[in-house]
């Protein structure tokens, strides 16, 4: 078994790639984008200005994707009543697979699911769990891949990104 981070591509490794795009990310706009939750709920990006948006964006066979769903849950939970915070779960297209687990995880935000081509325009490369900060002004502020295989450990590595939402948030 090899470590998909470790391989190398022109002199970089895929961590190293990925980082790198990241950082390009930070300080731009969130590309324009027209989702639909399950509940056949429409967004438009232009929807979300003036808000502070928290992105997770998880495909439906990926376990970090799982084990954030209920620390996520609980987050929104927690930040739902501020007016200017609105929380954005995209699930690459397996409808009914991503519906059986909004059940099974008794989800209290709503779950959007997207065509691969879209999920790659938002975040260049669809590697899951990826969870992005967007300012009032529909800036990137916060860009990470990758997650925890674990509940608990993805609740305690959801800790420092609730901190910055609820700065942010009182700002």
């Amino acid at each position: 078994m090899y470590d998909l981070f470790s391989i190398n591509l022109f002199g970089q490794s895929i961590q190293e790639i990925w980082k790198a795009e990241q950082q390009e990310r930070i300080g731009q706009p969130m590309n324009d984008f027209r989702i639909i939750s399950l509940n056949k709920d429409t967004v438009y990006s232009k929807q979300l200005e003036g808000k502070i948006t928290l992105f997770d964006f998880w495909e439906y066979h990926c376990s970090p994707c799982r084990a954030n769903l209920k620390p996520l849950d609980e987050l929104y939970n927690r930040l739902k009543e501020y007016p200017d915070f609105q929380f954005l779960s995209i699930a690459s297209v397996e409808r009914k697979g991503v519906s059986s687990l909004v059940k099974e995880y008794e989800l209290s935000y709503e779950v959007y699911t997207v065509w691969e081509d879209l999920i790659k325009k938002l975040i260049i490369h669809s590697s899951y769990p990826t969870v992005i900060i967007t300012d009032r002004k529909g800036e990137i502020i916060y860009f990470e891949r990758g997650g925890f295989r674990k509940e608990d450990e993805a609740r305690e590595g959801l800790i420092p990104l609730e901190k910055k939402l609820i700065e942010l948030l009182n700002e």
